[in-house]
């Protein structure tokens, strides 16, 4: 990408769900770059929750 405004759109939108990801127990994000969680298809279905296994 060679577009300064373009890059700086996105590395706000980054910056600001990585905020949310290290600060919240639990985040969703829509923005217009990003969706957190995305809709996931699984077996016929759209999934609700996404759940994250974090290893201490």
């Amino acid at each position: 990408m060679l577009d300064g405004d373009a890059n700086r759109e996105f590395f706000e939108e980054q910056v600001e769900v990585l905020i949310k990801a290290l600060s919240e127990e639990s985040f969703s994000h829509q923005g217009k770059h990003y969706k957190i969680p995305a809709d996931v298809e699984y077996r016929g279905y759209q999934l609700k929750e996404l759940s994250v296994v974090r290893v201490l």
